[in-house]
């Protein structure tokens, strides 16, 4: 009886901390078409993948974990390691068509005269260089709207210092009543390859049409990871992500947040290295319309 004993939590134990790969793909379920770089993260929100051009992923896992799919403009998916063994790893996740209608704004704009205004902490006196081994790490700094109004965004600024080439997704969000980044505002992926770089690195969205609304917005850079030779992304924690971003010294207003694989904001960026708090260097253009008499 003993040895049926110390068998079993044997087992137990092997079952809890042996891990297996999981290889999969995520297909849209509305065009039976790969999507590209789906973040795939662990429940414990601490490893993840992204899946490739083709849609194609994979992840270790233990038989208790589960993982959380996520993609700009479809519905969140939570699976477990057993649900993804019954699917054979095929991930088919739904576009979100009513959060979308509500944050897709189509171009709207008169014939009157326009002004553009530039906000933002990309211009401040910098202070240190944001570095990061974590692929899927991302800082979302609020840009206040000073004209009160709604707007469109044109262009994101970004301080970065870039050794080489790697890969950034602009993630743009509402606020929510604590300033805290709240729903997406995109309607799709904005990836942007970045090469050796150094200083103000300039994001034309003007065909995004949108709005900058008068509550502001975040604006967030999420680091997906270095790029080889064939442009393919490389996302291995550990090695570090050639683009880094430059913090503020700006103390006017510290509203700067981090997440990781897209989940939720847990807390203002603060650096126990530099013990201080600070903004991401991130600015935006906007542009207004003046409505003719």
């Amino acid at each position: 009886m003993k040895n049926i004993l110390v068998s079993i939590l044997t087992l137990i134990t092997i079952l809890t901390y042996s891990q297996e790969l999981i290889q999969g793909k995520v297909i849209s379920k509305n065009t039976n078409a790969p999507i590209p770089y789906v973040n795939i993260v662990k429940d414990n929100n601490k490893e993840g993948t992204y899946s490739n051009e083709a849609g194609n992923f994979e992840i270790s896992l233990r038989f208790n974990e589960s993982v959380i799919i996520s993609a700009i403009g479809y519905k969140k998916k939570r699976l477990s390691f057993s649900e993804l063994k019954m699917l054979n790893g095929e991930v088919v996740i739904e576009e979100n068509a009513t959060e979308l209608a509500a944050v897709i704004f189509e171009s709207k704009r008169t014939r009157g005269k326009s002004f553009t205004e530039i906000w933002g902490f990309h211009n401040s006196e910098k202070k240190t260089r944001l570095s990061t081994k974590t692929p899927g790490f991302q800082v979302a700094t609020f840009i206040e709207n000073r004209i009160k109004t709604d707007g469109f965004l044109e262009t994101i600024f970004l301080n970065i210092v870039s050794s080489g080439k790697s890969r950034i997704r602009i993630r743009i969000y509402s606020r929510d009543s604590n300033f805290k980044p709240d729903k997406e505002l995109t309607s799709n992926d904005i990836i942007i390859n970045v090469g050796i770089h150094k200083g103000l690195f300039r994001i034309d969205l003007r065909d995004q049409n949108l709005i900058f609304p008068k509550e502001g917005l975040f604006i967030g850079v999420e680091f997906m990871g270095n790029v080889g030779k064939e442009n393919n992304l490389i996302y291995e924690n550990g090695t570090e992500i050639r683009t880094k971003i430059l913090l503020s010294k700006n103390d006017e207003q510290r509203n700067t947040w981090t997440n990781f694989m897209g989940q939720r904001f847990e807390k203002e960026m603060y650096s126990t290295i530099y013990n201080t708090m600070s903004n991401a260097m991130i600015g935006a253009k906007v542009r207004f319309y003046q409505n003719e008499e």
